[in-house]
């Protein structure tokens, strides 16, 4: 079958929300390439309101939940009503390449890695992800490649949240939803056991970009911990100088915040990601130079990006501060206005 021939192409990207957004770059470039195709994007249930009316995207998936058979067995069940023509993994998953598999779509592409099942996929390229020579957005369209998808120059990454989430942010938290424009909005966590950026770094730059830049702190996250009280006392802010959204914003309403705010401050975590693909200008990070974890291959894809990586020393309070005011530079965005 050519790649003229295909009617309906299924992308698989079912990880965090940091990968699926960086993915989300490949959607125009597989529309243009296969404008006959509908093409359905399957990801993690929590991550389907991200593409809420996407226009590349003809319908969502998910994996599932619950054991191992079970999540195969429907999914290859949910995969044969759609009947598409190929799959395309852009990272490896078991769950995924067996269904696809037992539901006969003809192009079974993906990666060779030993350890999943590569034996199930009917096109195969060497999984080179971990080596981190190249954007992780960009090393999708090696796989994509074998539906006949090139790479455009520019990756772009687009999301599109459901607006609901705006409505839901302004109804909860009222006046303070006005304070977006003149907020930084950092993201102290990380996922798992990642390496996280020491508190007092954040805490520095929070309250210079306070008491330089007049920028109202806020902070947005599943992790509750350090007390908002700790975090303000570190970085010398008032109660009134701090916004306090941890744990009280689901993801599009998450994103509502972000889409709004000044700055977003985090190491390379979702909310960093979904950040920069809403426009929003962004300061990432990086404690972890290895290039499995590195800037070349995990910087977020938007308009306004800084990645700064940690030096011998640590991070440099001086460079993350001349980070931050370019970004804040008015360029279309609202800004600070004592900068």
């Amino acid at each position: 079958m050519s790649t003229s021939e295909l009617r309906s192409v299924v992308i698989v990207r079912p990880d965090r929300i940091g990968d699926v957004v960086l993915s989300s770059s490949c959607l125009a470039p597989v529309r243009a390439a296969l404008p006959q195709a509908q093409i359905h994007w399957l990801v993690q249930p929590p991550l389907r309101p991200l593409f809420h009316r996407h226009p590349a995207i003809a319908g969502l998936l998910s994996p599932g939940t619950g054991p191992l058979w079970s999540r195969v067995n429907d999914l290859a069940a949910e995969l044969r009503r759609l009947r598409p023509d190929a799959i395309a993994l852009l990272q490896p998953n078991r769950t995924v390449e067996l269904a696809a598999w037992r539901a006969g779509i003809p192009i079974r592409a993906g990666f060779a890695r030993p350890r999943c099942w590569p034996q199930f996929l009917t096109h195969a390229v060497p999984y080179r992800k971990s080596e981190g020579a190249e954007p992780e957005a960009a090393m999708n369209f090696a796989v994509l490649a074998l539906l006949g998808v090139s790479q455009p120059g520019k990756l772009v990454a687009h999301v599109t949240p459901d607006p609901s989430g705006r409505a839901s942010v302004h109804a909860r938290f009222g006046a303070a939803v006005a304070r977006l424009p003149q907020t930084a909005i950092f993201h102290l966590a990380a996922h798992g056991q990642k390496q996280r950026v020491p508190l007092p770094v954040f805490a520095e730059l929070a309250g210079w970009l306070h008491s330089e830049c007049g920028l109202t702190i806020g902070l947005v996250g599943l992790e509750t911990e350090p007390a908002a009280a700790e975090f303000a006392a570190l970085a010398g802010l008032g109660a009134d100088a701090l916004l306090d959204l941890r744990g009280q914003t689901d993801l599009v309403e998450t994103a509502a915040v972000l889409e709004q705010a000044a700055l977003c401050v985090a190491r390379d975590s979702g909310p960093a990601h979904l950040a920069a693909a809403l426009g929003c200008p962004t300061l990432t990070l990086f404690p972890d130079l290895r290039p499995l974890a590195g800037p070349t291959r995990w910087t977020p894809l938007g308009p306004r990006v800084e990645a700064v990586a940690i030096g011998e020393g640590g991070f440099r309070a001086e460079e993350l501060r001349a980070a931050a005011l370019r970004l804040l530079a008015p360029r279309g965005r609202g800004t600070a206005q004592r900068i």
